[in-house]
């Protein structure tokens, strides 16, 4: 357990801001609100090809987000399952594989 230090909250508290921010920032350049998009519902709705790579160590984006996405795809479809690999270093953990 870690202990809470008040450099930790602030820590915590300026990346809820930046995220925020940052949703903020897509809804108004975008012209969408982020929390509409859809990666399952728009790999349904068109039959386009899709390559998914998780990591089975990535705590950002888990691996059950991409076994999703791959069940509700209907086009063409490959999902890569790197053991060991963190968020975005599939490359790194498995360079053989790409």
């Amino acid at each position: 357990m870690r202990a809470f230090t008040p450099a930790l909250g602030l820590e915590k508290l300026s990346s809820v801001l930046r995220r925020l921010m940052a949703m903020h920032s897509v809804e108004k350049e975008g012209g969408f609100k982020p929390e509409d998009a859809s990666p399952e519902k728009a790999v349904a709705e068109r039959p386009f090809p899709v390559l998914l790579i998780c990591g089975t160590r990535d705590h950002t984006i888990p691996c059950r987000h991409a076994e999703r996405i791959y069940k509700a795809a209907r086009g063409p479809k490959e999902l890569w399952v790197v053991r060991g690999a963190e968020h975005a270093s599939a490359l790194g953990r498995a360079p053989e594989e790409i």
